[in-house]
């Protein structure tokens, strides 16, 4: 082996060597076909539901809620990620926190359709605007679904 030149290439000294003896015959290489990208495997398209009861589309996760913020209530309607409705969660709780720095925590019920504040939203003070998350579990999982409610 002999050594041919010390070449610095960005920093690098890089040593080219030549190399004595039999001649060899060129390889061949087959090509290689390149890797084919795998799919991953096609979920269902989420449905956005319409609005029914004039509120607004809210969501958490996949799960939609259209809230209905009323001037002495506020209700719930749930849709699954099919956007189809479903049934309310037993209860839940709206943490409402209004421009003037008040704070309110207000348990929600079910009924029928729908979960629903009473009359503690009354006894809280409640006044608009305001910004607010109903915390509730859905599918065994705790989910808030945030709107804001302007005057």
């Amino acid at each position: 082996m002999t050594i041919g030149k010390v070449v610095v290439v960005g920093g690098l000294a890089v040593v080219l060597v030549a190399c004595g003896g039999k001649k060899t015959e060129p390889v061949i290489q087959t090509p290689v076909a390149p890797a084919v990208p795998t799919e991953a495997p096609a979920t269902p398209a989420m449905k956005m539901p319409t609005v029914k009861h004039g509120g607004q589309m809210v969501m958490a996760d996949d799960y939609h809620a259209e809230v209905v913020a009323g001037d002495k209530e506020i209700k719930a309607y749930f849709y699954d990620t099919a956007g189809q409705p479903m049934a309310p969660p037993a209860e839940g709780k709206v943490h409402i926190a209004m421009d003037d720095g008040d704070r309110a925590s207000v348990p929600m019920k079910a009924h029928e359709d729908h979960l629903m504040t009473g009359d503690e939203l009354a006894k809280a003070h409640f006044h608009k605007p305001y910004d607010a998350a109903i915390a509730v579990t859905v599918g065994g999982e705790q989910m808030n679904f945030r709107f804001t409610v302007k005057k």
